[in-house]
């Protein structure tokens, strides 16, 4: 998955580059804007492969598709972008998942329920 985007983002950024870029060059800042983001979306996708292969992949899958959560995060605090409440509201339902998919605390709450109804 990793290798998948590091070759789609030489092809879309390379392509881009090729039609509407500007010479060849550019200052090493501009090569850190280009590649850094690149280099850490494919560190997350290794990090995910390598936790489903070590961890539960009903754990894991809900934790990398919480990813919004992060770019809402990012778009508040450095962006300072408002966030609306129906942002706010998923992000909630988004964690309320999170929390709720841990096994453990699914066993306790199976626990709860069976002592109310005694």
């Amino acid at each position: 998955m990793a290798v998948f985007n590091i070759i789609g983002a030489f092809s879309t950024l390379g392509l881009y580059g090729i039609l509407w870029g500007r010479a060849p060059g550019g200052s090493s800042g501009e090569w850190a804007r280009a590649f850094v983001p690149m280099a850490v979306m494919a560190a997350g996708d290794l990090g995910v492969i390598i936790a489903t292969q070590t961890g539960k992949v009903g754990i894991v899958t809900p934790i990398s598709g919480a990813y919004p959560v992060v770019t809402l995060v990012f778009a508040r605090l450095v962006l300072h972008e408002r966030i609306t409440r129906i942002q706010m509201a998923c992000v909630a339902a988004t964690l309320a998942g999170m929390f709720l998919s841990i096994p453990e605390l699914t066993d306790l709450i199976g626990w709860f329920r069976e002592l109310m109804h005694r």
